[in-house]
């Protein structure tokens, strides 16, 4: 139901039908097994359907036939509704409610452009309960639009109007006492019992329910990129849908317990909301401003809505990052992971990191764009992954990681195909440090490389299980590192390489295959501590000093240091800039006799 609601809530009236399989002990089933059966039995009766599956979906009484086989109906249900929304509709329907006599009584008026005369059409009015917290067999936590009792029974009455003709049709109803009141509400709906078509419907909450909808911030008083930081003003803008009858004097508020979070604009009166409409605080937005010295943290914003004297509220609670964190994590995973019903791969980053205590800002290339190269090099640390994009670094992409590279930032880049899609470009041999030998390895087995500073001490690593990674990798690269880098993982039982570090005036781990698909083959339930460690691997990794003399950049001073200073001396090696400072052990600025009797004199003593 909430996937469904995705699409668009308003032009949804939504019923929820519990039935008595996969368990026998659904208490929503229970409660009313009676009309929950009648509406089971009424499609198979009728049309050959047999809900013999669930979640079984009937828009306007069209079932979703090719549900069962599909691994993903998403695309089925929008055609159904688009199919239905281009449906002209004689009838206009709407709800209210008497609840001030000794009956509670729902009445819907409704209003025809054309003759209904069909015995077979019936009106329903349906009593449902939406925020239900209930573990059930499946999993599920929260249920909504929970059928609780159908007027006047599981069939229905006749309807029939006139072409032109208002018509007023009400139920007496009571709501049971275990029911909350303020989640309960109806949907009305005029349905041909031949045909299955539901001619029209609609709904309302009982009482008065507003609910806060779109909540976003923006600092609009800063630079404008979504992240909160020193000084910066941020509008908090929401809309406000109202579920039930007319709600009046709505108004909200803007409060923070935080001291580094000044309120300046704390409350906005907001216009009257009718029934199953919808206003927001575009125009007058609440505003917030952050610490000049403030130390990043998250922090809480709690924003309340109030309509009808206080008798209908709604309270949103949101978690937000204030301050400059180090970590910028580039989501440039353009697959359709994106979309509601995909594989998300950055949550494998995010969980890893929050897990960890670490605060990040996120930039998503899908919507927001290559990043420039001066927000880049503004953080300490880079992630960026490509997740299951075809292609994956594109040219312009190329340009901002050099730059940042240049400028000495500690990237970790992660992603299949990378050196497929690079491969004989400068920027995979020169920056990524990497050669490119095969596309889909099929191998899903990795050895950690003993004694690495990364991998070291990690036990066998797979990237196919689904429960506790990604398990997106379907061309996972082969790669060989060039002079300097040094392999983190090799494929099981080999020396092909699946990931790989290098150390120049920048830092850099690249994983030619996805890193948020990496699990702990002999205790899968550990994953996610699995890649918060490694994680903090890396960024211990990231920060270690190199120390003179170590000019083949591999943690370790010893006669493979001594060779590369006299190939520089000799002439057969060209250093980088680094490495050539590397050489000069003893700092007088000339590479000579002199930097390999003092790193002998060193080796020796160590």
């Amino acid at each position: 139901m909430a996937v469904l609601e995705q699409l668009n809530a308003e032009d949804l009236a939504l019923i929820s039908y519990h039935v008595w399989w996969p368990s026998p002990s659904d208490p929503f089933y229970n409660a009313n097994r009676e009309e929950n059966e009648a509406r089971v039995d009424f499609y198979p009766e009728h049309s050959g359907e047999k809900v013999w599956y669930v979640p079984r979906l009937f828009f306007d009484g069209v079932g979703d036939d090719d549900a069962y086989d599909m691994d993903d109906p998403w695309e089925l249900w929008v055609a159904l509704l688009e199919q239905r929304s281009q449906q002209e509709i004689p009838l206009e329907m709407t709800l209210g409610f008497d609840l001030d006599g000794s009956d509670e009584r729902v009445q819907a008026h409704i209003t025809s452009s054309e003759e209904i005369s069909s015995p077979d059409v019936v009106i329903q009015f349906v009593l449902t309960e939406s925020e239900i917290e209930y573990e059930a067999s499946n999993g599920l936590l929260l249920h909504d639009h929970v059928m609780r009792k159908m007027y006047p029974d599981g069939n229905g009455q006749p309807f029939s109007i006139q072409e032109g003709q208002s018509l007023d049709i009400s139920r007496n109803f009571t709501l049971d006492p275990e029911w909350i009141p303020e989640h309960c509400g109806f949907v009305v709906f005029v349905q041909d019992t031949s045909t299955f078509e539901v001619i029209q419907a609609t709904k309302s909450r009982i009482f008065t329910a507003v609910s806060i909808l779109d909540l976003d911030l923006l600092d609009t008083g800063g630079d404008g990129d979504s992240n909160f930081e020193m000084g910066e003003m941020v509008d908090v803008t929401f809309s406000v849908r109202n579920y039930g009858p007319l709600a009046t004097g709505v108004s909200a508020t803007l409060t923070s317990d935080d001291p580094d979070i000044s309120i300046l604009t704390s409350d906005v009166q907001l216009e009257d909301i009718p029934l199953n409409s919808t206003v927001d605080n575009a125009t007058a937005p609440l505003v917030l401003q952050v610490s000049q010295n403030v130390e990043v943290h998250y922090t809480h914003l709690t924003v309340t809505v109030r309509a009808n004297g206080g008798q209908a509220s709604s309270r949103e609670v949101i978690e937000i990052l204030i301050g400059k964190p180090d970590i910028l994590i580039v989501n440039d995973d353009h697959s359709p992971s994106a979309l509601p019903w995909g594989y998300n791969a950055e949550k494998f980053y995010t969980m890893a990191l929050y897990d960890r205590g670490e605060t990040y800002h996120v930039w998503n290339t899908p919507s927001d764009g290559t990043p420039a190269a001066d927000l880049l090099t503004a953080y300490d640390i880079v992630i960026w992954f490509t997740g299951v994009s075809d292609p994956t670094i594109k040219p312009e992409e190329e340009a901002v990681l050099t730059a940042y590279l240049d400028a000495g930032g500690n990237l970790l880049i992660s992603g299949q195909d990378i050196a497929s899609d690079l491969q004989g470009s400068s920027f995979l041999r020169d920056y990524l440090r990497a050669e490119f030998v095969a596309d889909s390895s099929n191998d899903v087995w990795l050895d950690p490389v003993p004694d690495d500073p990364i991998a070291g001490q990690l036990n066998l690593l797979s990237i196919v299980s689904g429960d506790y990674g990604a398990a997106n990798q379907n061309s996972p690269d082969e790669i060989v590192p060039l002079e300097d880098a040094y392999p983190v993982l090799t494929y099981r039982g080999s020396d092909r390489t699946a990931a790989l570090r290098y150390i120049d005036n920048y830092k850099i781990v690249y994983f030619a295959i996805g890193f948020e698909a990496i699990v702990e083959f002999h205790n899968i339930a550990r994953s996610f501590d699995l890649r918060a460690d490694v994680l903090q691997r890396i960024f211990g990794w990231f920060q270690t000093q190199v120390q003179m003399g170590d000019v083949n950049c591999d943690g370790t001073l010893d006669v493979f240091d001594l060779v590369r200073i006299a190939n520089i001396i000799l002439g057969i090696y060209g250093p980088t800039p680094t490495r050539q400072r590397l050489a000069d052990v003893n700092q007088d600025g000339t590479i000579d006799l002199q930097d390999v009797m003092t790193l002998v004199n060193v080796i020796l003593e160590t």
